[in-house]
């Protein structure tokens, strides 16, 4: 409010200025015995040293007209004709070309206070205060009315713009018409009195010139922000191309524009950047950035993975000329909080089934260290049927894996890494192991690894080929020596892992991608698949397929174009497609009707009832027993249960041997529905997920081929006609 009040005192609205002390509780003789005359002085230098400081527009303007007042107003002795304006012995100056239509005529001002010969009254602020006896719409002075400086209004007469060192703003305005001033700013005579000292007898620039909105009565700094400021009254923008039609709010961002382009500012009548256009027309902002619909196939320059079938050296030297570990040392320097940024920016999300956000999953670790070490444990137990992706990573490309341990483990704050790899995985064990080594003495793991100060170990664990230890808590626990049974959660691995420390256990293609995120770009991984399905992944394509593979495409890249481009198509042609696993043997089939057109992200396989898992697909063509294939994989889950839960344990045991009767057609059509019900019973009520893959296939037949199951019970029947002796109850 002080500040309100020190403002309506320079500006001369005694209005505010009354206004204010109202509020304030102040009156003049109050404020004069409470402070004297060095206090004053006190307290304008602190004020001036203060705006000093902040350096803002609003207190450089008071700061001038401080100055103003001290050099060039000084004390004239009191006349009693309030008319008379210069002191009789001070001739009067020349008037410059802009002092010339405020000062060609008789000034009708009344005097200032501060050619009272009497000292000036001053406020707590250091404001000369004025008496309030004769009214609030004058100013008693020795006896003479002295009426408010806002009485006298004048518009301002139009400058010349001679001077090419013009503020933005100022610039702006010769926009406005034809160049001149619009009709509504106008300012008090004492402005422009002001404004004539603080120039020393030439011209003012107009951002000294305090101007008051006529709509919000907000003062504005600065007579060319006035415009401004009432477009955001009106919302107009008076400043068109006239060949693309793009309107602006100010001239200056058009010139901008055309400054960067190369073009002069005069050519601002014409749009000579089609980019201005795209930048600042709504139709075409909306198609700056159009919404990406194909996708596939990927380029041979946006591939991470470039030695996937081992045509090239798998060694260290072979890993340098491919790109790996460089600039890896200016990773690790830009720290923690940079590498998780580009993981969380390229949106990349497990690669090991659950599609959990990586860059949150590995921010999870990066609490107030309590003194326990961390550890980033990467799980290379591939056992699940149909996936073969990270074993071709460990054989054909290690490298890639030992510098991503490395790379992530630096976003974790963890200095160890355990690789943990299936026990029947020999060469890919061997050939980690030899890379690690070769790190190792090339000096880019260990200590100071790779010359930044950052100690990293990595150590290669061999598993047991139990399928369980493919569930992180278990794979914890055979790390530990343990039976590789799952644990409760929580506690999660973050807060207690491995050896009782936080730990993040992350699939190996996602570890072996993050170079290649860091050194490239999040964004520039991120403009591959739709939102939230971001980046290239690995597909393992088997089955009845021309020929099998594994590559690295694109997400979200059709299922159809995926077996036909890269795998030969279907046998016998896509006619003869049954139904095809998308992701690994835990995720449900889906039938030719709707492989036409899904995609392989994880959306898009949610829509179509199944889901992306590992990106191993299975295709079946119309020869297959799809009863038979979906028994096989259920017994093979039955084997790899650890029998910890009773669901899982017993659930997945009844389940094993009701398919095995539907391969025969023995059963009864109402069993249908009851090992869907028996499915249903086991999913969601397990510690781990193995109960879920176990039902998800089993669900997935009985929702698309119940009428082949149907068939096959009506023709077992037919060739053997129940008897009521032979019927067992279930």
């Amino acid at each position: 409010m002080r500040d309100v009040l020190r403002g309506a005192q320079l500006l001369g609205i005694q209005c505010v200025v009354d206004a204010c002390r109202d509020i304030l509780g102040e009156t003049a003789g109050e404020v004069e015995w409470e402070m004297g005359e060095e206090r004053v002085q006190a307290e304008r230098e602190r004020r001036v040293e203060r705006g000093m400081k902040k350096g803002s527009r609003r207190k450089i303007d008071r700061r001038r007209v401080n100055k103003v007042e001290s050099s060039h107003h000084q004390p004239l002795p009191h006349r009693p004709n309030i008319n008379t304006h210069q002191h009789p012995s001070t001739p009067p100056p020349h008037p410059s070309p802009v002092q010339d239509g405020a000062h060609s005529h008789p000034s009708t001002r009344p005097p200032s206070p501060e050619q009272d010969e009497h000292p000036p009254t001053t406020g707590q602020n250091g404001e000369r205060k004025q008496g309030r006896d004769a009214g609030r719409g004058s100013t008693a002075v020795n006896g003479g009315v002295h009426w408010p400086q806002e009485c006298l209004l004048a518009p301002h007469p139009p400058l010349p713009l001679s001077d090419d060192r013009l503020s933005e703003d100022e610039e702006e305005m010769e926009g406005v018409g034809n160049g001149g001033v619009p009709s509504f700013t106008s300012a008090p005579l004492a402005e422009q009195g002001v404004a004539t000292g603080a120039g020393g007898g030439g011209r003012k620039r107009k951002s000294q010139t305090p101007q008051q909105c006529p709509v919000c009565q907000k003062i504005i700094h600065g007579a060319g922000k006035l415009p401004r400021h009432m477009r955001t009254h009106t919302g107009e923008k008076p400043f068109e191309c006239s060949t693309c039609g793009v309107r602006f709010t100010r001239m200056l961002t058009l010139r901008r524009m055309l400054a960067s382009t190369g073009a002069h500012s005069a050519a601002a009548q014409q749009c000579v950047s089609p980019h201005l256009a795209q930048r600042y027309s709504t139709a075409a902002k909306q198609q700056e950035n159009p919404k990406k619909t194909t996708f596939g196939p990927l380029s041979d320059q946006d591939r991470i993975f470039t030695n996937l079938y081992g045509r090239h050296d798998w060694s260290l030297k072979g890993a340098l000329r491919r790109g790996d570990w460089y600039k890896t040392k200016e990773i690790l320097l830009k720290g923690t909080d940079w590498i998780l940024n580009e993981v969380k920016v390229s949106g990349l999300r497990g690669r090991g089934g659950a599609g959990f956000p990586t860059g949150m999953k590995w921010g999870f670790m990066n609490k107030p260290s309590d003194g326990r070490p961390k550890y980033l444990v990467v799980n290379a137990d591939e056992g699940e049927p149909g996936t073969c992706k990270d074993r071709e990573i460990m054989r054909h490309d290690p490298h890639k894996l030992v510098e991503g341990c490395l790379v992530a483990g630096r976003a974790m704050g963890a200095h160890a890494a355990y690789i943990y790899i299936r026990g029947e995985f020999y060469n890919e064990s061997s050939n980690t192991q030899v890379a690690i080594n070769e790190a190792y003495a090339a000096g880019l793991i260990g200590k100071n690894a790779c010359g930044s100060g950052y100690d990293f170990d990595v150590f290669v664990m061999r598993g047991a080929g139990a399928y369980i230890c493919g569930e992180e808590t278990a794979l914890i626990e055979s790390l530990e020596g343990k039976q590789g049974k799952p644990r409760l959660k929580p506690p999660f691995p973050a807060d207690i892992g491995v050896f009782g420390c936080p730990t993040t256990v992350a699939n190996v293609e996602t570890v072996a991608v993050a170079p290649a995120i860091c050194r490239r770009g999040g964004a520039w991984f991120a403009s591959f698949g739709r939102e939230r399905n971001a980046g290239t992944k690995l597909f393992n394509i088997s089955g009845h397929v021309n020929t099998p593979c594994t590559v690295e495409e694109e997400m979200s890249i059709p299922l159809r174009e995926l077996i036909d481009r890269h795998a030969g198509g279907v046998r016998g042609g896509w006619d003869n497609l049954l139904g095809v696993i998308p992701g690994g043997s835990s995720t449900p089939i889906i039938p030719r009707s709707v492989c036409d057109d899904v995609m392989m992200d994880f959306d898009d396989l949610v829509r179509a009832e199944s889901a992306l898992g590992t990106a191993a697909v299975i295709v079946m063509d119309k020869s297959t027993d799809v009863i038979r294939a979906i028994a096989r994989l259920v017994e093979f889950y039955k084997h790899e249960s650890c029998g910890q839960c009773t669901p899982c344990r017993e659930g997945v045991d009844w389940m094993d041997k009701m398919m095995w009767r539907f391969v025969r057609g023995d059963a009864a059509n109402s069993e249908i529905d009851m090992i869907w019900e028996l499915s249903k019973q086991i999913e969601g009520h397990t510690i781990c997920a193995l109960g879920d893959g176990a039902a998800w296939p089993v669900q997935g037949l009985v929702r698309h081929f119940r009428p082949v199951m149907e068939s096959r019970i009506s023709e077992y029947h037919k060739k053997n006609p129940a008897r009521e002796a032979d019927i067992e109850m279930i």
